[in-house]
């Protein structure tokens, strides 16, 4: 046996030689049995602390016999201690936690901060339920609004929740809902996700430094669990907002099972329908109004939960997401050939996932996981003009977790994904025109991946990892390095470094977002063998600090630098003519948080600036931004009142403004004479066109944004039921924070305006039953 096998044999077998006590268990939500993951939990007595996972699990090593007080803690639930007598290793408890009401006192927990304090992923930010709801949005609560109110990452206007982060495009953030990947989660053209909130469990959210079991991204991870639901009862829950509604309802099955399901849906449709119809019964043939409302957007969210023992889990959850556009034009049926007057838009995000996890022991556990995921994009101008974009995703995986002490946690991962792409891109014969353009692609990836988080004393955590992926494509290879190391300076003080070299394969390839190409939806393709293998580099530096032991502080320095950027040359969306650039990614984030007490929140400021590197030498991207202030915080005026708001200030983005103006000499044509004298005849302006040429790409700024949104709930009881009722306004200044520019060029000279989301004032109701 080699110097080299006998050491690492050495090394492996260290953590197993020592003998220790297992303590291991499940923490639930007392009343409807749900699994609470990221807990704090603490042996007071030696020290010794663990979290709980995903799954609400935890393993602690303890060295001697003797009877311990479990601590275990965690944000919106009562402290619990829990004594345990250990003479031989416990396994299978289950301790439950209380739902604690609003506390409006604050309370600080000494020796806690497990998670915070040993976690060496130090960029991921953990959002809770509460203040997904609590903080303003515009119609109706939203997780990707919540998330560019966080340093790091911002949205590029009003009406987009579509992440830019850290210099990054929003194709390069990969979003998993339980484990399967989504590609384009939004309804309306980006204005809102298509996650319920009402069902999520947990959201962690990775802007840089991710562990090597994510991959296939270059800027961040959006990791989404939805609940297992209620094993208690059926409760239910229902919403009706200014623009849609929803319906949740969870409970149990069988003995051992729990089942969620959620519907939500825009009616505007279905109310212009109800009194286009009503109308017309009251009025004479002459007056009768023949409108359908073209819109509307409908998503379905549900997850099985089966437990055949407290070891064995299984799981199989599901997403419907789909947007419809729909609307006649008849008087142009027979006017021109091949149009069939009919305009359909069709967007949908469609996700199944089936998971198996086993707990072989209380330091080793297992998960095997299949999904399916799927987006489609489809546009039919009337039969004249077609476009046809789908991306069939099948993968498997299996993870193995290792937690051999409290100090040492192996993660090892191996996938495997078959992915396949459909293009279609037609434009029907007219005049003798004829375009076609078909692509169709099956492609094959697979990764394997090994991470451990090593603690070294009780001021050194380490997590390195390594990743090898392959993609079927030229048979690319690519081996991806991570590293992760905080160094605890004292109690409440750390240092934090982050490394990582990301790959990927899959993207949009848009080099900008307009209105059109927003509404319109993105359309994914694979990187193409002729093509190099888009990369980023990251590196991340960073402070952390408690201020009295409860207001977490942080500090982090990145450089992100990007490698053969794909996107099409001119917004051609030819594959075949697709231009390669470099890009650099610098910034400082500074946030501090408070999330106990009458007032919680957080105060957010990123410093940035994104460059990328073209033909003609480096330019600003569309997402570049100098400064980004937000504070957003919720305020208890009791128990049952409560008010949030969120002040964001941000120096404007980059955009390519006009050069020059010339008249459009179509309109100044005489046919008659058959010369383009119009002008000199005494045509108006108002007369004839002007063509705007654009000038240096993003050479100019949008002014400064500037927003403030305020909302208000209150809780009461109806008949017993619990209900909400909540008033959002945003934008309460009415700030012009401009979405576009456009020009009118029938004016002497062209007028310059700005098209934004003005104050918008919303109400809805909630009931629990």
């Amino acid at each position: 046996m080699s110097r080299l096998n006998l050491l690492i044999l050495l090394v492996l077998s260290i953590p197993f030689s020592i003998k220790a006590y297992t303590i291991s268990g499940v923490i639930l939500e007392k009343d409807s049995r749900e699994p609470l993951p990221y807990c704090d939990v603490m042996i007071t007595e030696i020290g010794q602390g663990s979290f709980t996972n995903e799954n609400g699990y935890f393993a602690i090593n303890v060295k001697n016999k003797g009877e311990y007080i479990i601590k275990i803690h965690r944000i919106g639930y009562e402290t619990k201690d829990y004594k345990v007598n250990i003479s031989e290793s416990i396994e299978n408890l289950r301790i439950y936690l209380v739902k604690e009401s609003i506390r409006l006192k604050r309370t600080v927990v000494k020796g806690m901060r497990i998670k915070d304090k040993y976690d060496p992923n130090f960029s991921n930010i953990r959002i809770f339920t509460s203040e997904i709801r609590t903080v303003p949005n515009f119609i109706e609560s939203d997780i990707l609004n919540i998330l560019a109110m966080l340093p790091g990452a911002t949205r590029k206007n009003d009406i987009s929740s579509a992440l830019y982060v850290r210099g990054g495009k929003p194709d390069q953030n990969l979003i998993l809902l339980d484990g399967a990947v989504l590609f384009s989660p939004y309804h309306l053209g980006g204005i809102f996700s298509t996650f319920n909130t009402d069902a999520i469990k947990s959201v962690n959210f990775m802007p840089g430094g991710y562990p090597a079991k994510y991959g296939g991204r270059l800027s961040s991870v959006l990791d989404i669990a939805t609940k297992e639901g209620r094993k208690d009862k059926y409760t239910g829950i229902f919403e009706i907002g200014l623009l849609s509604s929803k319906f949740f309802v969870e409970g149990p099955i069988w003995k051992n099972g729990s089942l969620f399901l959620s519907y939500r849906r825009t009616y505007f449709d279905i109310i212009v329908d109800a009194f286009t119809k009503t109308y017309n019964k009251f009025v004479d043939t002459t007056k009768k109004i023949d409108f359908i409302f073209p819109y509307y957007f409908h998503d379905f969210n549900g997850k099985g939960t089966y437990y055949i023992d407290n070891k064995t889990k299984i799981a199989v959850s599901g997403l419907y997401g789909e947007d419809v556009i729909h609307f006649d034009i008849p008087e142009y049926e027979d006017t021109t050939e091949g149009f069939t007057g009919k305009v359909r838009l069709l967007w949908s995000n469609r996700m199944v996932s089936g998971e198996l996890s086993r707990i072989i022991n209380p330091l080793n556990i297992v998960k095997f996981q299949t999904t399916y995921s799927s987006y489609l994009n489809i546009f039919d101008l009337g039969g004249l003009y077609n476009i046809d974009n789908e991306i069939h995703n099948f993968s498997t995986n299996i993870k193995y977790v290792c937690n051999s002490f409290s100090n040492n946690s192996i993660t090892l991962k191996g996938e495997f994904s078959r992915t396949k792409f459909i293009y279609k891109n037609r434009i029907s014969p007219i005049e003798g025109i004829d375009s076609t353009e078909n692509y169709s692609q099956r492609v094959f990836s697979s990764n394997i991946s090994v991470g451990d988080v090593i603690r070294i004393g009780e001021m050194f955590v380490v997590n390195p990892g390594l990743r090898l992926n392959y993609f079927s494509e030229s048979n690319r290879f690519f081996l991806s390095p991570r590293l992760n190391i905080k160094y605890l300076l004292q109690e409440d003080l750390s240092i934090n470094v982050a490394y990582g070299y990301y790959s990927q394969n899959i993207a949009t390839f848009k080099k900008s977002e307009n209105i059109f190409s927003q509404f319109f939806g993105d359309l994914w393709f694979p990187v193409m063998a002729k093509y190099k293998e888009p990369k980023s580099m990251i590196l991340v530096t960073g402070l952390e600090y408690w201020f009295n032991k409860e207001y977490p502080l942080t500090l982090q320095l990145y450089t992100k630098r990007f490698y053969n950027i794909l996107s099409f040359a001119n917004n051609s969306y030819s594959l075949d003519s697709l231009i390669s650039e470099d890009g650099l990614s610098t910034g400082a984030e500074i946030l501090i948080r408070k999330d106990q007490g009458r007032i919680t929140g957080w105060l957010g400021y990123t410093f940035s600036i994104a460059e990328m590197r073209g033909a003609d030498g480096w330019y600003y991207p569309e997402n570049d931004q100098r400064h980004n202030i937000q504070l957003v915080g919720n305020y208890n005026f009791s128990k049952t009142f409560r008010m949030g708001f969120s002040l964001s200030y941000a120096t404007g983005m980059p955009y390519t403004g006009p050069a020059g103006m010339y008249p459009d000499y179509v309109y100044m044509y005489d046919p008659i004479n058959d010369n383009y004298n119009g002008f000199d005849q005494g045509m108006e302006q108002s007369d004839y066109g002007v063509v705007v040429v654009n000038g240096k790409y993003n050479t100019l700024r949008f002014q400064s944004y500037k927003k403030i949104d305020l909302s208000l709930s209150k809780d009461f009881h109806i008949f017993k039921m619990k209900s909400r009722i909540s008033l959002s306004i945003i934008n309460v200044l009415n700030f012009n924070n401009p979405i576009l520019y456009y020009y009118d060029t029938f004016t002497n000279p062209p007028t310059k305006h700005s098209f934004y989301l003005p104050i918008f004032p919303s109400i809805s109701f909630r009931g629990e039953f």
